[in-house]
């Protein structure tokens, strides 16, 4: 009896571990695919490289601008915490072009490499410019001379966050009023912000005068197609396809324009 009764608890142990184990694989399989479906979704969006310290930062940005992205990080550790945020993402290795494909990299508006190793984040760069030839790129470097070599690679903007944060230590010493102001509005309210807008060829902003095009917000400058810069551009400069501006405002007012 006592041979049989123990035999049973086993093999009933055995059976709810195995059942528990299989509902926690069909679990994980299927949020995945949800996952993979949502990204499917998507277009036009960003693709966020690694989710540490600088790309948390980058990934509140982002929600704050009510801007869609994925983040893929390679550290299953990271999962919990991708889903307590509710951020879209993929646990893989970044440098992988199946997993680049898998984020949607050939719909993707643009692509931010914030992962730490500089080399890693040259091979993504890489990888992301063979795969969309279009993609804005901007990339992380720890080293200066990681700098040229991102560049090399297709990055368009590279961000040294030793050496941007040591020249705006140098700015704010000799400029302290201008800078601590922006920043003041910037980090309480968030009221005023310098932003840039592409009128595109179908944008209802085509053709419009720049005064009417932006009645809520100041036209700091206007890069035009030729390469030419209007700074200070009259109210009655009309805007032409392909037209950079370089604004400032609130944030519904530069959302309203961004709209048409």
């Amino acid at each position: 009896s006592l041979i049989f009764l123990g035999v049973t608890i086993f093999l009933v142990t055995l059976t709810l571990i195995a059942t528990w184990l299989m509902e926690a694989g069909i679990g994980e399989r299927r949020r995945r695919r949800r996952m993979q479906r949502r990204i499917d979704s998507l277009k036009g969006h960003f693709v966020l490289c690694a989710y540490g310290r600088v790309g948390r930062a980058a990934a509140r940005e982002l929600e704050h601008e009510r801007v869609e992205f994925v983040v893929i990080d390679s550290d299953p550790d990271l999962e919990p915490r991708m889903i307590e945020d509710r951020v879209p993402y993929l646990i893989g290795d970044p440098t992988g072009e199946g997993v680049l494909r898998n984020a949607g990299l050939e719909r993707a508006r643009g692509l931010i490499c914030a992962v730490d190793s500089d080399a890693t984040n040259v091979f993504i760069t890489l990888m992301a410019r063979s795969i969309n030839e279009n993609v804005f790129i901007v990339a992380r470097a720890s080293e200066r001379l990681s700098i040229d070599r991102l560049r090399q690679a297709g990055a368009d903007r590279v961000i040294s966050p030793y050496v941007t944060s040591g020249n705006h230590m140098a700015l704010l010493a000799q400029r302290p009023h201008l800078l601590g102001y922006m920043e003041m509005e910037t980090r309480h309210d968030r009221t005023l912000r310098i932003d840039e807008i592409q009128v595109e060829k179908g944008s209802r902003l085509r053709g419009l005068a720049a005064a009417e095009a932006c009645p809520d917000v100041t036209v700091l400058a206007i890069g035009k197609t030729d390469g030419n810069v209007v700074p200070h551009p009259d109210g009655e400069t009309r805007l032409e396809a392909g037209d950079l501006l370089v604004v400032m405002g609130s944030e519904e007012a530069l959302r309203r324009v961004e709209e048409g």
